[in-house]
């Protein structure tokens, strides 16, 4: 049987979130850049750590993919292989080199492309082959642009579900795969605005809602803890994971972001992308009428060949 998929999507928050975190908190950090990366580093280490390591077993829980979102500039503060670093060497990452990023165990998956949005805060996209079944699965990463959730009609509302429309329509421009994830930072909650998770599921993509009040992020305009991140799928059976393990909100001594983590375990596929039907039978040479009365033409013929002889037998002619 082929090992379930575990996959995360995690608003890292950018070093700039981490800082606004820890003054709400009431946290001393560093003055330096230098001792501010070291710090959440450090914390981001232990948190994955407890999130993933079994006391005697060891590495149990590892994701195998993880859709970031907010990493903050690559080139300016090293993201990309600073994150490498606590996750361990196993895993590759590819990013838009300021927000969206996909991080993948090297193990299990092999990269056959990917893509990155220019400009920055919108979506990484990756195309992973599993090394174990040979299936392929499309993933996405994207930061949608938020909006006052207190007044909905006001602020960048238009902006986002634009955003989103976009992401959407570029994945229907990829070849058919055995099956799609999209993990992503909505920046809207179901219990007060949900156009865009709605405009996700019409395009064929299921949660598991189960998890909607599990709170992933603080929201200043409405003052309270909300769900904003999730993950969609497309061919698998997926199963929310929550835990209360998981990195506690507005806790900088604990958690390197002011996000929390959704993980889903994600049943793979079961048959192939393209099946027998697929293959042979899209378009059949013969319907079944056909076949039948080409088989009593060929039948007609055969009989007209033969000539009776005496005993009323038929012999050829």
């Amino acid at each position: 049987m082929v090992d379930p998929i575990s996959v995360w999507s995690w608003n890292y928050g950018g070093d700039g979130e981490f800082v606004k975190m820890s003054k709400r908190y009431g946290k001393e950090i560093p003055e330096r850049d230098d001792g501010l990366f070291e710090m959440r580093d450090k914390i981001a280490k232990s948190a994955f750590e407890k999130l993933t390591f079994v006391e005697g077993i060891g590495d149990i829980s590892k994701p195998d993919i993880v859709c970031f979102q907010e990493i903050g500039d690559v080139e300016r503060d090293n993201t990309e292989n600073r994150i490498k670093a606590w996750m361990g060497k196993e895993y590759e990452l590819i990013s838009d080199g300021i927000d969206a990023a996909i991080a993948f165990n090297k193990n299990r998956f092999k990269l056959l492309n990917s893509e990155r949005a220019s400009g920055g805060r919108n979506y990484a996209i990756a195309n992973l082959e599993d090394q174990t079944t040979k299936k392929t699965y499309l993933v996405a990463s994207s930061h949608i642009s938020g909006f006052p959730l207190d007044d909905p009609t006001r602020g960048l509302a238009d902006t986002g579900d634009q955003e989103l429309r976009g992401l959407l329509d570029k994945l229907k421009t990829y070849p058919k795969n055995d099956g799609m994830i999209l993990g992503v930072d909505l920046n809207e909650t179901p219990s007060i605005h949900n156009k865009r998770i709605e405009m996700i599921e019409k395009e064929g993509f299921n949660r598991d809602s189960s998890d909607d009040a599990f709170a992933t992020n603080y929201n200043p305009f409405i003052n309270t803890n909300i769900k904003i991140d999730y993950i969609f799928t497309k061919g698998f059976e997926n199963t929310a994971l929550t835990s209360a393990s998981h990195p506690p909100l507005e806790n900088p001594d604990e958690n390197p972001s002011d996000h929390s983590i959704v993980v889903n375990k994600l049943q793979p596929p079961k048959t192939n992308r393209f099946t027998f039907k697929d293959i042979y039978c899209s378009r059949p040479l013969f319907t079944t009428t056909a076949l039948v009365t080409a088989l009593l033409a060929i039948g007609l013929i055969y009989f007209n060949n033969q000539a009776p002889n005496e005993a009323g037998l038929f012999l050829n002619r």
